[in-house]
Parts: structure tokens; sequence; C-alpha cells
């Protein structure tokens, strides 16, 4: 089943569709696929679809969030130490990547951010990152030319011709009042 086209500001890769001008204001008419719909739960969570850049050897990535609300943020992961509480190595087969993850709101004036410690990283470039307040899966991954053409359209060109990859996928954050900043 898929969803109407709506009009959303930033880019989606769930796309197929073309620029409309209303006034001098841009839009991109985009026709989503039902997988990269998350239904907004509370009012304390900001929910929509990420693009995240992730380096070759996966020590930072760079990313774009757009909520349902057509809210856009900046995300950059930087991997940091493991947990020094509430992690059990014995769970898993192989020690899993965690990240500090800056999430900068677009929207606002003075670029507001927040940090979110300790998001683990799961899985391999198919990754999923977790946390109590961060929640991502990746739907669908590019690389090799793909990839190097998003990051063309949508990140900073530093980024071309290093290998990079790219997952796209679902996001849950938990806003400022609910999570740990």
């Amino acid at each position: 089943m898929t969803q109407p086209f709506l009009p959303i500001l930033m880019m989606a890769h769930y796309f197929s569709g073309t620029v409309a001008m209303k006034g001098h204001k841009k839009f991109v008419l985009i026709h989503c696929r039902s997988t990269c719909i998350v239904p907004m739960d509370t009012n304390n969570k900001l929910t929509g679809v990420a693009h995240l850049c992730f380096t070759p050897d996966n020590k930072y990535f760079h990313g774009n969030f757009v909520t349902l609300q057509r809210q856009q943020y900046n995300l950059v992961g930087e991997q940091c130490d493991i947990p020094k509480e509430n992690f059990d190595q014995c769970c898993f087969e192989d020690t899993p990547l965690f990240y500090q993850i800056t999430v900068i709101d677009r929207g606002s004036l003075d670029l507001e951010h927040r940090t979110i410690n300790h998001v683990m990283r799961i899985g391999g470039d198919n990754c999923s990152l977790k946390a109590d307040c961060f929640d991502f899966h990746t739907e669908e991954l590019l690389v090799d030319k793909k990839a190097e053409s998003h990051i063309e359209k949508y990140f900073n060109k530093k980024l071309l011709n290093r290998d990079c990859y790219i997952c796209i996928g679902s996001l849950t954050i938990l806003d400022n009042k609910a999570g740990n900043s």
C-alpha cells in the first residue's frame, strides 16, 4: 500500500516526483513507500526518515533527519567508548560500536542542539542504532555509485570519493523533554 504525494521541504530517498514551486517556496513532491512512514506515538517523540553517511571505518557519520511534521535536523555521530555501566559484553558475539550523536535543529535560529551518549550500533553495514532515546533501523543501503550520487546531492562534498556508504531508514528520537541531553 502506498501513501499519497506529500510536500516535504527536504530530501527523502523513497521518491518519485518532481520539484514544485508555490510562491517563493520550493517543495519536493514525494511518493513514499509505507515502510518509510512510522506513526508518531506521543508528542514527546520525533519520528521520520534519516539518511546517514558512514565513513568506511565507521568512526564517524553525518546524517539528515526529516520528521513527519517536516522538522529538519542534522545528525553527527562520532565513535565513543563502551559505556562503563549498563552494558554486558557477554550478550554479544562481537563488541558493538557506540556513538555520541549530536542532533542539530536546523529550524532554530541559534542551531540548537543536544547530545545523545552511548548509542549502540548493531549489525554490519545494514545497521541499527539504539539507545533509550534513539532508535534507527536501516531499510535501504546505498554503496558505490549510488552512494556517491546521494552524497553529491545531500551531503558535504568532503565525503565524496572516500568509499562512504549510506543507510536510509526510520528514526525515532525522544524529544528534549523526555530524553537525556
